[in-house]
């Protein structure tokens, strides 16, 4: 078990679970540094590592409730203060929480499952989104993150310290994926004979810009002759 980055990782500080197979109630604090969670065959190790997988979005099943309960229910709280990815993730959706996150994830006897992340609902979609950048759980003939093309890229940008350019080279081919769309709106609203001499000037002029110009200025360059009057 590892942080999905090599360089800079999630550190799961505490787990909860409750109602789990054969635990009715179990909270694990892990201190900084490595932790080694040893026994024998059947000692219970497993049920620690599903308990983890449940609440990072693997499949729930009503049969790991134990025989008397109602529900049973599972919690990973992870320190995010070294992770601007996953913070970054948390702050888009409004979930941040000074540099803390907390996964939990509640099974029902009919089956379904829900998933929160800082108190707020999510789908699992969402909870598997960030969930991926927060931690691999190795174990035979399992997928991993390590073997995401994603993930290459990731861990070469941070290698080179460049995360900062590659996220804002993302936003600029974001907005310039967006601007074929501007551009027909623009069609639309102006009228056949609104098109002279001036118009067909001006989109020389930017087709020129664009020819001289960095891929990284694109979009700044089309947007601000588009927004002009």
């Amino acid at each position: 078990m590892q942080a999905s980055q090599g360089l800079m990782g999630a550190v799961l500080t505490q787990l909860s679970i409750k109602n789990l197979t054969l635990v009715n109630h179990l909270e694990l604090q892990f201190q900084g540094g490595m932790s080694a969670i040893s026994g024998e065959t059947g000692a219970g190790k497993s049920i620690l590592l599903g308990a983890l997988a449940l609440a990072l979005g693997d499949r729930a099943d009503a049969s790991l409730i134990t025989e008397d309960a109602k529900q049973a229910e599972v919690s990973a709280t992870f320190d995010l203060s070294e992770y601007p990815e996953a913070n970054s993730w948390l702050e888009a959706k409004a979930l941040s929480n000074e540099d803390s996150c907390i996964l939990r994830r509640v099974i029902s006897r009919d089956g379904r499952s829900r998933a929160f992340v800082n108190g707020s609902a999510m789908t699992l979609a969402e909870l598997r989104e960030l969930t991926e950048m927060l931690l691999d759980i190795h174990s035979q003939h399992e997928h991993q993150s390590l073997l995401k093309k994603d993930t290459h890229r990731r861990l070469l940008d941070e290698f080179g310290r460049l995360s900062d350019q590659a996220n804002a080279l993302e936003t600029g081919y974001e907005n310039f994926k967006q601007l074929p769309q501007k551009l027909n709106s623009i069609n639309v609203d102006i009228p056949p004979e609104k098109f002279d001499a001036d118009i067909s000037s001006n989109v020389a002029m930017v087709v020129g810009k664009l020819n001289k110009t960095n891929p990284m200025e694109f979009g700044k360059i089309i947007e601000k002759e588009l927004s002009k009057d």
